[in-house]
């Protein structure tokens, strides 16, 4: 049973592409996606065109609303981490919370810096009571034995490698294709 596993900024052209996918291919389909910062347009009193920043609390609430209402047909990954105004514990406390209310199909997206250090025991022991996906960075690839032994412990682990950020001491760990000469 296979699945694509796409990772995207969460924005309406992303949302609109997603929501327009039949069922068959939404089930073959868990998105990783990432909130982003968000600004709206407003008029000033000489009406002239404006952005404002929505405060980044505004773009979670709203962003995992409309993951509830309008995708709740296919499981999704939720990162926060682009939202640098909002603390990161409290959303993925709050999505572990409401993870009932989504069927069990949307979980909360973690960096192994925060499980080494900077979330609470308590924070982590709801983890892994309700499940979260382990966002492996290319640059982590080192401590990927330990992760993966410990993500068998578990039983909703989800685990991502992402090459994005990489550096030269990946080279040693990830196979590199060569050309044959003719």
């Amino acid at each position: 049973n296979s699945f694509y596993l796409p990772i995207l900024k969460w924005k309406a052209g992303e949302k609109g592409a997603l929501k327009d996918l039949s069922v068959k291919l939404k089930g073959k389909i868990m998105p990783l996606v990432e909130f982003v910062k968000k600004e709206k347009q407003v008029k000033t009193e000489d009406k002239k065109i404006k952005y404002i920043s929505t405060p980044d609390v505004d773009v979670f609430k709203e962003d995992l609303q409309s993951i509830k209402d309008d995708f709740s047909d296919m499981s999704v990954l939720v990162d926060t981490k682009l939202l640098t105004d909002f603390d990161r514990e409290s959303a993925v406390v709050s999505i572990c919370q409401q993870v009932n209310l989504f069927e069990d199909k949307v979980y909360p997206v973690v960096y192994v810096s925060e499980l080494n250090g900077v979330f609470s025991e308590e924070t982590k022991n709801l983890l892994k009571e309700k499940g979260f996906c382990l966002r492996v960075l290319g640059n982590e690839l080192a401590l990927l034995e330990t992760l993966v032994l410990e993500a068998n412990e578990k039983q909703k682990i989800h685990l991502v490698i992402d090459f994005g950020v990489t550096d030269e001491s990946v080279s040693s760990a990830v196979p590199v294709l060569i050309k044959p000469e003719i």
